[in-house]
């Protein structure tokens, strides 16, 4: 969780600033550290997921169980000529797309939120359906963001806070936002949770995808005559949202 108050925030990224040089030493020295990388790094990726096969195995069944409505339907259109032809065809696809990728989670709703908003990668028709995707963030349960809370100032949220909102005021993909009162100050604040297991869960994901997308890529270059480097962009978008995964980088700059 990460606190944002007026006053606080000079203090506050000081910590921040530490505690992330801390835990970037922790991880390249693999010292009291044994979660996925907290920078983007994909062989230290691949090292890390390779070493857990059976949580990747059952990402793998549920990514291939929630696509394959979404690759079986373009297999037909090609079949029958149709794939991509008119916007009807680009927009059920679309749909289809938007549908999984709620499912799969935040990391495949960030993905789509991304494309929603290129015109120079996918067609008007699919940017429009993908565009629901905007407002489609369900909140995780407000106890759950309460004990992360607790857990990471390792005291209770009671004695922090005198005043912590019942329902976030926002909720996106990797976080939520509450209202609360700091009890020393009485301040108003935000505080900022980011969702359970989220590093986990995106650098999995993200893992995945690089091997659905290297694949994907292999089909799109000898079946189209799209040209478009599907792996640089997993790449640049994959970096970016895990840059948005470190709070405390966040809190040191505020």
């Amino acid at each position: 969780g990460t606190v944002l108050g007026e006053d606080e925030a000079s203090t506050y990224s000081l910590f921040a600033a530490g505690m992330r040089e801390e835990r970037l030493r922790q991880t390249a020295e693999q010292k009291n550290y044994s979660g996925p990388p907290l920078l983007y790094d994909k062989d230290a990726m691949q090292k890390y997921w390779k070493s857990r096969p059976a949580e990747l195995n059952q990402r793998w069944l549920t990514f291939l169980s929630v696509s394959t409505p979404f690759v079986t339907k373009c297999v037909r259109e090609f079949a029958a000529g149709r794939l991509l032809s008119n916007d009807d065809s680009i927009r059920a696809l679309a749909k289809l797309a938007r549908q999984g990728m709620e499912e799969l989670g935040p990391s495949y709703v960030k993905l789509g939120q991304m494309m929603s908003i290129r015109p120079d990668i996918i067609p008007q028709a699919a940017q429009e359906e993908l565009q629901l995707l905007q407002d489609g963030v369900k909140p995780f349960p407000t106890d759950d963001a309460r004990r992360i809370i607790e857990e990471e100032m390792c005291c209770p949220i009671d004695s922090v806070f005198s005043e912590f909102s019942a329902e976030p005021v926002a909720a996106a993909s990797l976080a939520q936002v509450f209202r609360a009162r700091l009890r020393h100050s009485g301040k108003s604040v935000a505080v900022k949770v980011q969702r359970p297991d989220a590093l986990s869960t995106v650098s999995k994901d993200l893992y995945v995808l690089q091997r659905a997308v290297g694949v994907y890529q292999g089909v799109i270059e000898r079946w189209t005559r799209q040209r478009t480097d599907y792996v640089a962009l997993l790449d640049t978008f994959a970096e970016g949202f895990y840059t948005e995964l470190d709070f405390l980088n966040e809190a040191k700059n505020q």
